[in-house]
């Protein structure tokens, strides 16, 4: 039976870490809880549970930056045909 909970408690943590390298921050944050049932993973479980914790306040908080908005050309100019030709430039006499 102890070295049933230690294959689960091992298991968990390697759970809880594959998730949390493919940022799949629930399905980690549910195994890590459940390495805090075991004691020789509990410490472990902590510790990523609080690196998600701070991961997911990152996401949350706003950025000092403002939201930029799209860049659009005025339709003028996003057409597909010039409005103009410019002769080519000839750079056979640049050395």
């Amino acid at each position: 039976e102890i070295v049933e909970h230690q294959e689960v408690s091992t298991a968990f943590r390697y759970l809880a870490q594959y998730y949390f390298k493919c940022k799949l921050w629930d399905e980690a944050s549910a195994c890590a809880q459940k390495c805090l049932i075991f004691n020789d993973t509990r410490e472990e479980g902590k510790a990523l549970l609080r690196q998600i914790i701070q991961l997911r306040n990152q996401n949350e908080s706003p950025s000092a930056d403002p939201p930029t908005a799209p860049f659009f050309l005025p339709q003028s100019l996003s057409a597909s045909n010039p409005t103009r030709r410019v002769s080519p430039l000839n750079l056979s006499s640049v050395t």
